[in-house]
C-alpha cells in the first residue's frame, strides 16, 4: 500500500549498446512509502554478442532509495539488475546478470553519454533513464 510509482522511459543509450530499449514503470517500496527500494523495468530488444546474451523482454533495476521533498534520492552504491527466466518449465526465478549505477541529472542539464561497449565477457558502459 502507498508508495510512488510512474512510468519509465529511457533518456539514451550509449553509441555502441546494440538493441532497443522501450519506456516500462518504477515504483519505490517500501514500510512507509517513502523510503525501501527504487525498481524499475525497461521493455528490451534483447541483444547477443560472443559469449554474452540478454534475452529480448523486460529487464528489471533494483536500487535503495528514498523519497524527499525535494525528488528522490538513490543509492551511490550499484544496483542489481536481473531477468526472469523458467527453469523446468514450471519455476519462475529472478537471475542477475549485472549491476549499474545512477546518477542525478539537474533539470536543462546535458546528457553526456559515456560509450557503452560490450566485450566478450563483460558489459560495461552507462544508461541514463528517467
Amino acid at each position: 500500500a502507498g508508495g510512488s510509482y510512474g512510468p519509465a522511459a529511457p533518456l539514451g543509450l550509449g553509441a555502441f549498446l546494440s538493441m532497443d530499449v522501450q519506456g516500462g514503470r518504477w515504483a519505490v517500496d517500501g514500510p512507509d512509502g517513502r523510503s525501501g527500494t527504487l525498481r524499475f523495468w525497461l521493455q528490451t530488444s534483447g541483444f547477443r554478442r560472443g559469449d554474452l546474451e540478454l534475452p529480448g523482454g523486460k529487464v528489471y533495476f533494483t536500487i535503495g532509495a528514498f523519497s524527499t521533498p525535494a525528488g528522490l534520492l538513490v543509492s551511490r552504491e550499484p544496483g542489481v539488475l536481473t531477468v526472469r527466466q523458467r527453469r523446468l518449465a514450471l519455476l519462475q526465478e529472478s537471475r542477475m546478470v549485472g549491476t549499474f549505477t545512477m546518477e542525478r541529472l539537474e533539470p536543462g542539464e546535458a546528457l553526456d553519454l559515456a560509450p557503452a561497449r560490450v566485450y566478450q565477457g563483460t558489459l560495461e558502459g552507462r544508461q541514463y533513464f528517467s
